[in-house]
């Protein structure tokens, strides 16, 4: 995968985190959210910065602390506030001194209480956040009022340019890199990473149609098929410990 064409994004970044403001993330299904993601935790842990990566999904979203099951403390909790509390202080110990940064993936599926945690680590700590949000994701009141009461920067993730998504294919094709099926699966896939990369690997499958299918497919039908597994993965990233 390739970021070239993020530059813009990576500053605003760069330059909320410094300032220490949350950032979130934003953009379609598949127009890289995540990768940026991985990509600036990379360069922070270089930096000396501890990151700790909760991963929200549907699974988890209607439990209370779902996605922070496995912070709780083994012994059970009387009541919401003494176990948000516990939670809140586990995950701030993590940072052991160092500056500390927590990455959300998918952060429209927390449920309100994980929310609540968030809202009191920006408030009391110097822990800071990263998040993604698929744009048409609806948020909770919550989770707004926690962006707006923390002054988030919100970061809108763009498809690719021409250049870029060009370059990217011809990455992932290698010697086999025509330049007449470069550009059309640029043309098709409109600059989102994920698309590309899906129609490069079915043109170099070993059946010769495979680009023609892979191109014949509607825009809605490839959405469909990777939002279909996009949820059974979510599923599996995180196990919740009871």
């Amino acid at each position: 995968m390739t970021t070239n064409g993020r530059e813009r994004a990576r500053a605003q970044i760069k330059s909320a985190v410094e300032a220490g403001r949350p950032v979130v993330l934003r953009g379609s299904m598949g127009v890289g959210k995540t990768f940026l993601l991985s990509e600036t935790l990379a360069v922070l842990r270089k930096d000396g910065w501890t990151c700790t990566t909760i991963n929200a999904n549907v699974a988890t979203s209607t439990i209370p602390f779902g996605p922070l099951a496995e912070f709780a403390p083994d012994d059970e909790v009387s009541n919401q506030p003494a176990l948000l509390r516990s939670i809140a202080d586990t995950l701030q110990s993590l940072g052991s001194g160092q500056r500390h940064l927590i990455a959300i993936d998918d952060a429209p599926l927390l449920d309100d209480q994980s929310v609540a945690v968030f809202h009191q680590l920006l408030a009391d700590s110097s822990i800071q956040v990263i998040a993604t949000a698929r744009s048409t994701d609806p948020e909770s009141t919550a989770l707004t009022g926690l962006w707006h009461d923390t002054d988030a920067e919100h970061v809108e993730v763009q498809p690719l340019d021409k250049p870029a998504a060009t370059a990217l294919v011809e990455a992932q094709l290698g010697l086999n890199a025509e330049p007449a099926t470069v550009a059309q699966i640029v043309q098709r896939a409109d600059g989102n990473p994920l698309f590309l990369v899906e129609l490069a690997r079915a043109s170099t499958d070993s059946d010769s149609e495979g680009l023609t299918r892979c191109c014949s497919l509607s825009t809605t039908a490839l959405r469909l098929r990777r939002i279909r597994t996009a949820d059974v993965l979510g599923r599996r990233k995180r196990r919740v410990h009871r």
